[in-house]
């Protein structure tokens, strides 16, 4: 077995270091992609963009095609994980025209949950969900778990879209699926299972989203150190949490947890980061610290409305804040 598919191994059983270092072995595109995938599941992020896009520049145009696609795939993963929303989606269109026809039904998908993925980032719903749909439907028979993968987009485009019962359905048949087929505290599980509690919390069940998001951080734990991006999305559910049922201390301390790893690990500039910020000023405000709060919430909101654009849900949300 060559190294790509034994670090592929690896990375499906959750085992990203062990996958990382089996990758490392190989000089071929496809060990350079794994590499970067395993680094992505790591929250290595930018490192995960250079392997792939060295991967990328490994490829010739006498790469096998399904290759070319696999890489092309990599890359676009990190950089949607960047918040490179542009590139991404030229990347996608590429991809696209690289897959080779009659194709594989998982790079089909594949592709399809990445357009899904970057139309939910832009705030394009309808189309997220669309492509989701079509993802499930290219892989319904065989292969559950990416068919679990495309029910996880698909739940995440309806929390999205406020789809929220919609969402609830799909995050379960996720996770059924992936309990039938992965190890119990395989990580992504615990993405499964967070991604329910965000849906439960926008469903005023603020206690049962807790209980997830305390059950997802319980096996992030076991396999991601404590400025992992994942960890920092449960503390950031869980300041959301408390907030709701107007705990700010606790609030707070989950947010100023959330801001940390997210500012080590995706950079202080990133989307995620300056939308941590404006959490956290909220919730100062609502512990009596207004002018901090204020003001932070301010920088965070003009720092988004650059990136996203006035119009993205982000940024209204955002601008729907400051002004109640």
């Amino acid at each position: 077995m060559n190294t790509a598919k034994q670090a592929k191994l690896y990375r499906e059983d959750g085992k990203y270091l062990l996958a990382l270092r089996c990758a490392q072995l190989g000089s071929d595109p496809e060990s350079k992609a794994e590499e970067s995938l395993a680094l992505c599941w790591l929250g290595r992020i930018q490192q995960a963009e250079k392997c792939a896009s060295e991967a990328w520049n490994m490829c010739r145009t006498n790469t096998a095609p399904d290759i070319r696609v696999r890489v092309l795939l990599s890359l676009i993963n990190s950089q949607l994980s960047m918040g490179k929303y542009d590139e991404s989606e030229t990347l996608i269109e590429q991809v696209q025209r690289e897959l080779p026809a009659p194709s594989d039904a998982e790079l089909r998908c594949r592709i399809l949950l990445a357009k899904s993925a970057l139309a939910a980032q832009k705030g394009d719903f309808h189309p997220s969900i669309q492509y989701a749909k079509e993802g499930a439907i290219a892989i319904r028979r065989g292969r559950e778990r990416v068919l679990a993968e495309a029910m996880h987009a698909l739940a995440d485009a309806c929390h999205r879209s406020g789809h929220l019962e919609q969402a609830v359905v799909h995050w379960r048949a996720a996770l059924a699926l992936r309990k039938k087929n992965l190890r119990t505290q395989h990580p992504e599980i615990a993405t499964n299972i967070d991604g329910m509690a965000l849906t439960c919390r926008r469903l005023n069940m603020p206690e049962l989203a807790i209980a997830l998001h305390t059950e997802a951080l319980g096996i992030y734990r076991q396999t991601f150190d404590e400025t992992h991006p994942a960890r920092a999305a449960c503390h950031h559910g869980l300041s959301q949490c408390y907030s709701r049922l107007e705990k700010p201390h606790l609030a707070i301390f989950h947010i100023e947890k959330a801001l940390l790893f997210s500012e080590n690990r995706l950079g202080k500039d990133h989307i995620d980061t300056w939308v941590t910020r404006f959490e956290l000023g909220r919730m100062e405000i609502a512990s009596g610290k207004t002018e901090r709060g204020f003001t932070r919430m301010e920088h965070a909101y003009a720092r988004a409305k650059q990136i996203l654009g006035a119009k993205h849900p982000t940024v209204l949300s955002m601008d729907k804040w400051r002004k109640d």
